[in-house]
């Protein structure tokens, strides 16, 4: 995949480029549920009732959250301190698998109903590392190959982070080609900037991307 499909697949346009870029996915920072969205990766200082704000409003879980499953991972938050200083494009997650699946794992209760709750995990995950954890829901996973049942689950998201980077790389490869820049970083910040205006990390483009075509199985979007 190049840089022209991924903006393609995200544009209502039929000629889209990173001058004049029109999200298919409605974009407005000052509405509900963009606002709460930015408001929510920008607020570095997170408490458990901001995350349960989250979930319930954007997210859209609809789910009762264990508010002391949060509060423990606050209040252990300084062993994945580490973890912030790096972005998904640059990050190698072979070297960092085991903290995020350890991170990953701390969320086993988050639902008080029971259950793996893998999406409301992911979710919870990427507004506490927004530059370094991709969201899925069930269709994307699916979509990923990591719906085995029988690899804990832990390790797909691993697996997950791994796959959609690989995607992540061909993208800004490919922009690096065209626009002479030097590494994956400088790509990635021209296509923030020019389809965001920074208020999304590659990662979440790289999440809107798999939204548009798995989640809402559009014919406009391909690999």
């Amino acid at each position: 995949m190049n840089w022209n499909k991924l903006v393609a697949c995200l544009s209502a346009d039929s000629s889209p480029n990173l001058e004049k870029f029109h999200p298919k996915v409605i974009f407005d920072p000052t509405r509900r549920p963009e606002s709460i969205y930015i408001d929510t990766v920008r607020n570095r200082n997170l408490s458990p009732n901001d995350i349960r704000i989250f979930l319930n409003n954007w997210g859209r879980m609809r789910m009762p959250v264990n508010m002391n499953e949060l509060e423990s991972y606050l209040e252990m938050n300084n062993n994945f301190k580490k973890l912030l200083s790096y972005r998904f494009e640059t990050a190698n997650f072979d070297e960092i698998g085991y903290d995020v699946k350890a991170l990953f794992g701390l969320f086993n209760n988050l639902d008080k109903r029971g259950g793996e709750a893998p999406v409301a995990r992911a979710k919870t995950l990427h507004v506490l590392y927004p530059n370094l954890l991709v969201m899925w829901d069930n269709a994307i996973l699916i979509s990923y190959g990591c719906s085995n049942k029988k690899i804990p689950l832990a390790e797909r998201y691993l697996q997950f982070q791994k796959r959609v980077q690989f995607e992540g790389e061909k993208v800004l490869q490919s922009l690096k080609n065209e626009k002479q820049l030097s590494d994956n970083l400088s790509a990635s910040k021209l296509l923030c900037k020019s389809l965001y205006n920074d208020a999304k990390t590659f990662a979440k483009i790289m999440d809107e991307y798999n939204f548009v075509k798995y989640t809402l199985c559009s014919n406009e979007a391909w690999i």
